[in-house]
């Protein structure tokens, strides 16, 4: 586990059109001991208001801008680089760190979303410790002085977790969509 002096709450929202992934993540964030705060969306048009601040989310005291959004690749009615592009377009959305976080291995669906603008591609892991990994160091990340997004990069040693741009195989693969 990371340093175990934290204090600042890292908010994020996670996007994924099933309701078990999204139970699955949180109770997994649960388990670091790492204070997250989750905004859970079955469809990306709700987190798109979120960040807008628009319909319920207009008060920025109980919806602030969140550290970072977790974004499944394969969403019912849409995909992660056409969230990216609507997201982008959005003043709070134009540098907020976007982490997609896919069931895909494809080379050409991880270059869709860094063209689109997302921050980076993660390959969802098999195994609940890789998971727990993977949310460890996107807390870091995100709680870091100043935030810093490219310590993401450390997942490189979890070769089952970065999609790598040389097309090289995630060694577990993506885990099955439950």
């Amino acid at each position: 586990m990371m340093n175990a002096s934290f204090g600042k709450v890292c908010s994020f929202l996670h996007v994924d059109d099933s309701a078990d992934e999204l139970y699955f993540v949180r109770e997994v964030a649960a388990l670091t001991g790492l204070p997250f705060h989750i905004e859970p969306f079955l469809n990306a048009d709700e987190a798109l208001a979120y960040i807008s601040g628009e319909g319920p989310f207009q008060d920025r005291r109980a919806y602030p801008v969140p550290d970072f959004l977790l974004l499944d690749y394969d969403l019912k009615a849409t995909v992660a680089p056409r969230v990216i592009d609507a997201m982008r377009k959005l003043p709070h959305g134009k540098s907020l760190p976007i982490v997609v976080y896919s069931n895909s291995a494809d080379q050409a669906d991880a270059l869709r979303c860094y063209q689109a603008g997302g921050s980076q591609y993660l390959v969802k892991p098999a195994r609940l410790s890789r998971v727990r990994v993977i949310l460890e160091t996107l807390y870091q990340c995100a709680t870091s002085k100043p935030p810093d997004f490219q310590l993401i990069e450390s997942l490189r040693e979890h070769r089952w977790h970065f999609a790598h741009s040389a097309g090289e195989k995630c060694s577990d693969g993506p885990r099955e969509k439950r």
